[in-house]
């Protein structure tokens, strides 16, 4: 039984190992706008989760069963926390980035092509943004 839950920790640490290298493909692919780089790493990086939380399941299963920790054991389980912090930490840099990006190129846009439209207020009374129309770049220049 101890075999079976080493080794369901080891396929954990290798396939988070993956998702660290999968999401810095991911980052390299958002600021170099590899949008077809982007989409793979994408769906690579959810589908390496997505097992990652099939043997999650398997080994909390492993676990209630009443097993023996030894020092290996905790040693893996605190390695593989420890790469999920940093893949956390990698996506919410990322989510930031985006979000300020987002935000500066909507300024930009905001300031070149002004809406002239009446205020829009929500349900709860707040000035809602109205989102600018669509714009083409002429990316030649």
């Amino acid at each position: 039984m101890n075999g079976k839950y080493r080794d369901v920790l080891v396929s954990e640490n290798k396939l988070i190992s993956d998702v660290l290298c999968r999401q810095q493909a991911l980052r390299d692919a958002v600021n170099n706008k590899d949008w077809t780089a982007l989409m793979d790493a994408a769906g690579d990086v959810n589908e390496m989760m997505d097992a990652f939380n099939e043997l999650d399941k398997e080994r909390e299963e492993l676990a209630l069963g009443g097993l023996q920790e030894d020092a290996e054991t905790y040693g893996l389980l605190a390695e593989i926390r420890g790469k999920l912090v940093k893949s956390r930490i990698e996506n919410k840099a990322l989510a930031d980035y985006i979000s300020i990006t987002r935000e500066f190129v909507k300024g930009i846009i905001d300031t070149a092509v002004p809406q002239s439209r009446n205020r829009l207020y929500s349900r709860n009374g707040y000035v809602v943004q109205p989102q600018p129309e669509s714009v083409v770049v002429n990316t030649l220049f």
